[in-house]
C-alpha cells in the first residue's frame, strides 16, 4: 500500500547531507552542544615545543542485524498484546500506549529474543510497534508488521558521522601538553537520538592530558535521523584521539607503538603479541617488497562503564512440584548471553544444577519499568537483581533446610518448604545508586593488528590480530570471549568494508541493501584472532568480580585502519612521500 503513494515536492533545494554541508549552510541544532574544559589547552598549546594541527573524519554504519524491525500486535477485549522485537520493553510500551490512547496498564508487551539489536532497536523499534498496534486497533484483528531490508536501510537510522578538528601542543619526547578539539556530530534531521555528549565523554581514550577544550556541535542535515549504534560516539572518540597519537608520533619522527607504550601498554602483551620480532619481520618484508607492505598497530582502550540511573526488574520463582527454577528479567536476549549468565548465577546460588533453571520471556508485568538493554551493563545488572532474589530466598528456606538436617535434596526441601507456607518466590528492582567517582568501575584493553596490503589492487589482509580484554573475572569466559570477537569484526566493518552512499541531488540514500552495503564476511576477518581475557583481575565493584564486555572490544577495531595506513606510509616512502595523512573510514 505504502508504494502506491506518490509524493510531488515543490520548492525544491539541494540537501544537506554531511557535516561540510552543514557547516556551510549554518545548519545546527542550538541546544545539543557540548562543552568540557580542564585546565587551560589555549595557553599549553601556545607555550608547547611542538605544535600539531589537522582534522579526522569518520562515517555512518548500517546496524544490520539479522532480523529487521518486527512486531505483532494482537486487540484483547481490554487492551493490546504486543509482541515486539525491541532492545527497550518500557519504551514500546509507552509508545503503544500513546498512539492507540489505551493506558499503560492496558497494553502487555512482550519479548523472547531479539535477532540482533547494536543499538537499532532501542528508540527505533518504537515506529514499528506503534504503527502495527495502531493497524490492529483499526481493523480489530492481529497485524504483523515485518520492514524489508531496504525500508529498514533507509527509515531507521544509523550511526551518527563525525568530524573532529583539532589542535595539540606536546613536549620533544611526545607527552602530550594541550588540546584544542571541535566536533562535530551529523544528527540527521532531528537530534531525537544525540550521541554527542558520549562522544565527548570519551575523547581523552586512554591517553592522559593535563589541559582539554572539547567542543561538540550537533549538526543537522537533511539524513535520516541518526541513532544509537553499538558504542555510539565512543568508537569515534577513541579513534580520532588513536589518529591524533600517530599525527604526533609522525610529527616527531617517533613510532607510534613506542608513543603509546610510554602511555599505556603493559609488557604483557608486547610479550604475548611478539611485538617486537614481528615489527622486525614487517621491516624486512617491506623493504623487500615492492608492491606489497605490511603495516602494524597497537591500540589500547579505556571505557568507564556507568550503573547508575540504569534499573531492572527481576523475579524468581520456585515450583514446588519438582523444585523448578523459572526467572523473569527485564533485560532482553539478543545474542549477548543475557540468559545464560543469569541461569548460571542462580544455579550457583541455590546450588541446583541449571537444567531445572529456565528464563521465559522478558515482559512488561515481571520486568515492570525496566530500563533499555544496552550500554554493555544489562547481563550484569540483572545477574546482581537475581543474586538478590535468590540470596532472599536461600534466607527463607535457611530454617528449614537446618530443621532437616542441614543438607537435605532439593526437591524435598522445596516440597517441605511449600507445606509450611514459604513464598517460593521473590521480586527485585536492581537499581544502582550514583558513585563519587561518577563511573562504576573501569575496563581496559589493548590489542595489536598486523596487515598485509596489495599496493597496486588495494586490496588487503589481516594477518593476525591479538587482543588483551579485561574482563575482570569472567562470569563466562567462552560467551565473554565471543562478545570480544564479535565486537571486533562488527568494528572492522565499520572501518573497512562498510559504505553509505545518497545521491547529492535527492538525498536518497543509494546503499540500501546487501549489493551496495557490504558488512564483513569470512574473508575480512584477522586469519589469525587471538583473545585473552585478562587474567587474575578480579574487580571489586563488578558482579562476582566481573566486567563488562559487550561494546568496549569494538573500540580496539581501528588498529586494522591504523595498520593499513603504516602499510600505505612504506609504500609512499619509497617515491619521497613521508608526510603524515589522514585514513578515515569508509
Amino acid at each position: 500500500m505504502a508504494k502506491a503513494v506518490k509524493v510531488t515536492y515543490t520548492d525544491l533545494k539541494p540537501p544537506i547531507l554531511t557535516i561540510q554541508d552543514a557547516i556551510a549552510a549554518q545548519s545546527f541544532f542550538p541546544s545539543n552542544d557540548q562543552e568540557v574544559i580542564k585546565g587551560d589547552a589555549e595557553g599549553a598549546i601556545a607555550a608547547a615545543p611542538h605544535i600539531v594541527t589537522g582534522e579526522v573524519s569518520c562515517d555512518t554504519q548500517y546496524h544490520f542485524h539479522m532480523e529487521t524491525q518486527v512486531c505483532k500486535c494482537t486487540p484483547l477485549e481490554d487492551g493490546m498484546e504486543v509482541q515486539a522485537s525491541t532492545q527497550a520493553l518500557d519504551s514500546v510500551q509507552t509508545a503503544v500506549s500513546q498512539a492507540t490512547g489505551l493506558a499503560a496498564h492496558s497494553v502487555y508487551v512482550s519479548v523472547k529474543r531479539v535477532g540482533g539489536g547494536f543499538g537499532g532497536k532501542l528508540s527505533r523499534s518504537c515506529v514499528a510497534a506503534s504503527a502495527c498496534a495502531v493497524a490492529a486497533q483499526v481493523l480489530n484483528r492481529p497485524v504483523c508488521l515485518s520492514m524489508s531490508l531496504k525500508t529498514n536501510m533507509e527509515t531507521i537510522g544509523k550511526r551518527a558521522p563525525y568530524l573532529g578538528k583539532y589542535k595539540v601542543g606536546c613536549d620533544a619526547d611526545g607527552r602530550l601538553l594541550g588540546i584544542d578539539y571541535q566536533l562535530y556530530e551529523n544528527q540527521g534531521c532531528s537530534s531525537t537520538d544525540s550521541c554527542l555528549d558520549y562522544a565527548v565523554f570519551f575523547a581523552d581514550s586512554a591517553y592522559f592530558c593535563p589541559n582539554w577544550r572539547y567542543v561538540g556541535t550537533a549538526c543537522q542535515t537533511n539524513i535520516a535521523s541518526t541513532t544509537m549504534t553499538r558504542a555510539p560516539g565512543c568508537i569515534s572518540a577513541h579513534f580520532f584521539m588513536e589518529h591524533i597519537m600517530d599525527h604526533v608520533a609522525a610529527t616527531l619522527g617517533k613510532d607510534p607503538g613506542e608513543l603509546r607504550r610510554l602511555n599505556m601498554f603493559q609488557a604483557d602483551l608486547f610479550k604475548s603479541a611478539e611485538v617486537k620480532r614481528r615489527k622486525e619481520e614487517i621491516e624486512d618484508f617491506n623493504k623487500t617488497n615492492r608492491w606489497k607492505k605490511r603495516g602494524l598497530s597497537m591500540v589500547p582502550i579505556r571505557y568507564p562503564i556507568h550503573w547508575a540511573g540504569i534499573r531492572f526488574t527481576v523475579f524468581v520463582a520456585i515450583y514446588h512440584t519438582d523444585g523448578s527454577v523459572v526467572i523473569t528479567h527485564g533485560g532482553i536476549e539478543m545474542g549477548q548471553g543475557i540468559n545464560t549468565k543469569v541461569m548460571q548465577v542462580a544455579a550457583a546460588k541455590l546450588g541446583v544444577p541449571m537444567e531445572i533453571v529456565h528464563v521465559m520471556a522478558t515482559n512488561s508485568l515481571s520486568g515492570v519499568n525496566s530500563s533499555a538493554s544496552g550500554g554493555s551493563v544489562s547481563s550484569e545488572l540483572n545477574c546482581k537483581g537475581v543474586l538478590e532474589c535468590c540470596r532472599r530466598l536461600n534466607e527463607r528456606m535457611d530454617p528449614i533446610r537446618q530443621e532437616m538436617g542441614g543438607a537435605p535434596k532439593w526437591a524435598e526441601l522445596i516440597n517441605m518448604c511449600h507445606k509450611k507456607g514459604l513464598d517460593l518466590s521473590e521480586k527485585y528492582m536492581e537499581y544502582p545508586p550514583p558513585t563519587a567517582e561518577g563511573t562504576q568501575y573501569t575496563t581496559w584493553g589493548a590489542t595489536c593488528t598486523e596487515v598485509e596490503l596489495d599496493v597496486l589492487t588495494g586490496e588487503r589482509q589481516i594477518t593476525r590480530t591479538d587482543i588483551v580484554h579485561d574482563s575482570g573475572e569472567s562470569l563466562n569466559p567462552d560467551v565473554d570471549v565471543g562478545q570480544v570477537e564479535g565486537g571486533f569484526v562488527f568494528g572492522l566493518g565499520y572501518w573497512l568494508t562498510e559504505q553509505c552512499r545518497y545521491d547529492t541531488k535527492t538525498g536518497q540514500l543509494l546503499t540500501n541493501g546487501t549489493w551496495e552495503y557490504k558488512p564483513p564476511t569470512t574473508k575480512d576477518i584477522p586469519i589469525d584472532l587471538r583473545v585473552t581475557l585478562l587474567p587474575n583481575a578480579p574487580n571489586p565493584h563488578g558482579v562476582l568480580r566481573s566486567k563488562a564486555c559487550g561494546e568496549p572490544p569494538l573500540l580496539m577495531s581501528c588498529s586494522a585502519l591504523l595498520a593499513l595506513r603504516q602499510a600505505v606510509r612504506s609504500a609512499r616512502a619509497e617515491v619521497g612521500h613521508d608526510d603524515f595523512f589522514p585514513l578515515a573510514c569508509m
